[in-house]
């Protein structure tokens, strides 16, 4: 199945042209220490790497919260919206076009994402 599923993306899939960048993989908040309102260390880089910029941030949100039900999905819900809008609304006050910024916090690369769920299915 995944062959098969290999096969089709390699016949039909259109990459994005964007740049590569540092992805820390696995960037939600218990891997941000925090002193105040100030950011110290950001933690736990084992999944980073040099990715396609839509996954910064793109495509799997960030989580600020452990999600044990239905109110804390909603809440962390709520926050990863409110933080993609300000991570968008930062990139667009220093300059970054429509399409960068949809590249930052769209939905991600689909081939990536595909890897992703194979790799690690919920």
């Amino acid at each position: 199945q995944l062959r098969a599923k290999r096969e089709q993306l390699a016949t039909s899939f259109v990459a994005v042209d964007e740049p590569f960048v540092l992805v820390h993989g696995d960037f939600n908040g218990w891997n941000i220490m925090m002193q105040g309102s100030k950011v110290r260390a950001v933690l736990d880089w084992e999944f980073s790497g040099a990715y396609p910029l839509s996954e910064l941030v793109g495509g799997v949100g960030i989580d600020v919260l452990e999600v044990i039900d239905d109110d804390s999905e909603e809440e962390n819900s709520k926050w990863n919206r409110r933080i993609m809008a300000m991570v968008g609304e930062t990139a667009r006050q220093r300059g970054w076009t429509e399409k960068e910024v949809e590249m930052l916090v769209g939905d991600g690369d689909p081939v990536v994402g595909y890897a992703r769920m194979e790799m690690f299915p919920t």
